[in-house]
């Protein structure tokens, strides 16, 4: 799990959301390297590259470092039909709303 945040005003909130209740996971091997302005950080699994300011298809990438792997790559914005949407369960007030990815794909909170 990589989470990653953007603030322009560099304003970030670092506690538990609901899909990661429990933050005291343990940290797998990766590296992280900057040159050029651009973050890179390399696990086993994947590569994520950054480019910096606010993100966008060309800021914010990952690629699979696992040539077994299904998953090949993502850049933000990237549509993805396996994404469960986040949660939709919230403190926001919002009425029952189903949980059935493909009922509610338009909704929006």
């Amino acid at each position: 799990l990589i989470r990653m945040e953007y603030d322009a005003d560099g304003q970030f909130t670092d506690q538990a959301t609901m899909a990661i209740l429990n933050r005291n996971l343990s940290v797998p091997q990766f590296s992280a390297s900057t040159s050029g302005g651009v973050l890179v950080i390399t696990t086993d699994a994947v590569a994520l590259t950054y480019t910096g300011g606010e993100f966008t298809a060309a800021s914010l990438s990952v690629a699979s470092t696992d040539p077994a792997s299904a998953f090949s790559g993502w850049a933000f914005g990237d549509n993805n039909a396996g994404n469960l949407l986040g949660t939709i369960k919230s403190l926001d007030e919002l009425d029952v709303i189903t949980l059935n990815c493909t009922e509610n794909a338009q909704t929006f909170v």
